[in-house]
């Protein structure tokens, strides 16, 4: 396995492993699935993001940027995610 900077041709593998989490599970503050295209615009203006890859492909992502509301901090107006 290594771990490399990701490049735009990665944002549909990054998608099809992200998009599953957002729709079945709670552990994303994301609440809209991620379009390849918003996935690729992520990898090219984000400081950095990172991909995890071995022979069958990308196994996992990473990226930091700087801090912003996500879209799990409002609920009926009310701040609940704890990132205000």
């Amino acid at each position: 396995m290594i771990v490399r900077t990701a490049q735009t041709a990665d944002a549909a593998a990054i998608a099809e492993l992200v998009n599953p989490v957002i729709e079945r599970t709670t552990i994303t503050f994301s609440t809209v699935k991620k379009s390849v295209e918003a996935v690729a615009t992520g990898i090219s203006t984000l400081p950095c993001f990172l991909v995890a890859e071995n022979e069958k492909g990308i196994l996992g992502f990473v990226f930091y940027s700087q801090f912003r509301k996500c879209d799990g901090c409002t609920r009926d107006g009310a701040l609940d995610c704890g990132c205000a």
